[in-house]
């Protein structure tokens, strides 16, 4: 998933509560999360086993091909589709979590450490621990 906006939200006793399977410009923030194991997930799987779907000949660049993504309407809606191949195209990228609140994980709040995340040039900012009643 890219480009999604979760905001808003309060997670409680679950898994997981947001979940960025190697998306990039994904933006998380002012959710609460109560009970959860990991409150927020992003991983690189574009890096890794999704690696030759994202490369340039591979399902991601035929179905961007197929739309004729460089020209418009799609290169005006979407102008950092224009040059994807040259922006790092299976990285995990330009994610911010931010301003979020959580209390009583089992784990951690985010389980992509603070390098894992600055390679991915993503920004994990603000995030408190501030435990309150849920309602």
């Amino acid at each position: 998933m890219s480009g999604y906006d979760i905001y808003g939200n309060m997670f409680v006793d679950c898994h997981c509560g947001s979940f960025i399977g190697g998306g990039r410009r994904n933006t998380v923030h002012l959710n609460r999360y109560y009970n959860c194991t990991v409150a927020v997930h992003i991983d690189n799987r574009g890096m890794n086993w999704q690696n030759a779907d994202c490369k340039k000949g591979g399902m991601f660049d035929q179905q961007l091909q197929s739309v004729n993504y460089q020209h418009p309407p799609w290169s005006t809606h979407y102008p950092e589709l224009v040059n994807i191949f040259n922006d790092h195209p299976c990285l995990p990228a330009y994610n911010i979590v931010e301003d979020n609140e959580y209390c009583n994980l089992t784990e951690k709040f985010i389980d992509a450490s603070s390098q894992q995340t600055e390679e991915w040039m993503s920004t994990v900012t603000d995030n408190l621990e501030i435990c309150r009643p849920t309602q």
